[in-house]
């Protein structure tokens, strides 16, 4: 397994709960930080699978959206036969961005924690 093929396998591997601490919240707060990253997740892919479409299938895709027709994901899913590699690809990407976050955050709290320490 080379090194991207490494990265990739343990972003999967890693669990939002380990990422976001969630214990202590309510199932309530939960379940709200869970709609709000599926709803990111599902906003950047769109963006990307609509990226995908020739002229021909944006302006069916117009349409479809236009009359708020539910029809546009399932239209979106077979234009665009690797869309479920794109959405895994997306939440791939938010679990990546939301552990660099974090461990930035740990590594200021730790500098905070220790210029305190040494006055």
């Amino acid at each position: 397994m080379n090194t991207i093929d490494q990265s990739i396998q343990d972003i999967i591997e890693v669990n939002i709960s380990e990422i976001i601490d969630l214990d202590g919240m309510t199932l309530s707060e939960r379940m709200e930080i869970m709609d709000n990253l599926q709803k990111i997740v599902i906003n950047r892919s769109m963006v990307e699978l609509i990226n995908t479409l020739d002229e021909e299938q944006l302006k069916e895709y117009r349409k479809l959206t236009e009359k708020n027709n539910a029809n546009s994901y399932e239209f979106l899913a077979q234009a665009v036969p690797n869309y479920k590699e794109i959405i895994a690809s997306q939440a791939l990407i938010l679990k990546y961005e939301m552990q660099k976050k974090k461990e930035l955050l740990s590594k200021t709290l730790d500098e905070k924690d220790e210029l305190n320490n040494s006055k």
